[in-house]
C-alpha cells in the first residue's frame, strides 16, 4: 500500500509539472496538492505499520515476563 501512494505521489508531481510547463497553474496546483497528499498518506501507513509491529513486539514480550501458573 506504502509504494501505491508513493508511485501515484510521483505520477502526480510529474503531472503538476507537465501542466505548469503547458501555461495551465490551475491543474498543476490541483495535481501538486493531490500528489502531496498521497505522498502524506505514504508515510502515515509506513508509521502505522511500524506502531503495529512495536505493539506486536511490546505485547509478546510482556507476555514471556509473566510468571508460569502451576
Amino acid at each position: 500500500m506504502e509504494r501505491i501512494f508513493q508511485a501515484v505521489a510521483v505520477v502526480l508531481a510529474g503531472t503538476a509539472v507537465y501542466l505548469l510547463w503547458n501555461g495551465r497553474p490551475d491543474s498543476a496546483f490541483i495535481a501538486a496538492v493531490l500528489g502531496c497528499i498521497a505522498f502524506f498518506l505514504g508515510i502515515r501507513v509506513q508509521v502505522k505499520r511500524r506502531n503495529t509491529l512495536r505493539e506486536a513486539a511490546a505485547v509478546a514480550e510482556a507476555d514471556n515476563e509473566l510468571p508460569d501458573r502451576e
